[in-house]
C-alpha cells in the first residue's frame, strides 16, 4: 500500500526595527504581537524557538511576546499564506510606539521570508489637539456672543423710547 505524501508549506517574515534614518535600533525593549485583523481580531500566539526566532504556537503551548533583541530583528515562521498584522506593544526606550498595526502580506509564491521594516521616531509623542473638547468652547462662545447681541439690541431699544 502506498502512503500518500503531503507537502505542507509555511511562510515567515522578519521584523527589522529601524529609526527614521533607516539605522537598525539595537535594544531589547521592543515587543510585538501578531494579529489576524487591522483592528480588534484575534491574537496569534507564538513561541520562542531561539534568540530572535519565533514560530506559531501549538494549541497546547502558551504564547509569548515577539522581542526584537539586541540585533534589532526578529523572525516569525510557521504561518499560512495570508495577511497578518504586527502590533508594537512596547517601543524601545526613547522612541515612540507605533499607533497602528503594520500589515504583513505572505503570498504563496514567496521563496524567502518577507522583510518588514518597522520605523520608530525618537522623542516624545505630541498630544492630540482639537477634537470634541474645542467644539464645546465654540458652542459656549457662540451662545455668549448671541446673548450679548440680544442684550445690546434690547438696551438700545429701551434708550430710544
Amino acid at each position: 500500500m502506498d502512503v500518500p505524501t503531503v507537502k505542507v508549506t509555511t511562510y515567515g517574515f522578519e521584523v527589522d526595527k529601524v529609526d527614521k534614518d533607516k539605522a537598525t535600533i539595537t535594544t531589547d525593549d521592543a515587543e510585538f504581537s501578531l494579529w489576524d485583523a487591522a483592528e480588534d481580531g484575534n491574537q496569534i500566539a507564538v513561541v520562542k524557538v531561539e534568540d530572535n526566532i519565533y514560530r506559531v504556537a501549538l494549541s497546547s503551548e502558551t504564547g509569548v511576546a515577539i522581542l526584537a533583541g539586541k540585533s534589532g530583528k526578529a523572525t516569525v515562521n510557521g504561518l499560512a499564506a495570508g495577511t497578518y498584522y504586527l502590533q508594537e506593544d512596547k517601543a524601545p526606550n526613547g522612541y515612540n510606539k507605533l499607533t497602528a498595526r503594520e500589515p504583513v502580506i505572505l503570498t504563496e509564491d514567496a521563496t524567502a521570508a518577507v522583510a518588514l521594516e518597522v520605523t520608530n521616531n525618537a522623542g516624545t509623542a505630541l498630544p492630540s489637539t482639537g477634537g470634541m473638547g474645542t467644539t464645546i468652547f465654540y458652542i459656549i462662545g457662540s451662545i455668549l456672543v448671541i446673548g450679548a447681541g440680544v442684550v445690546l439690541v434690547a438696551r438700545k431699544r429701551m434708550n430710544v423710547q
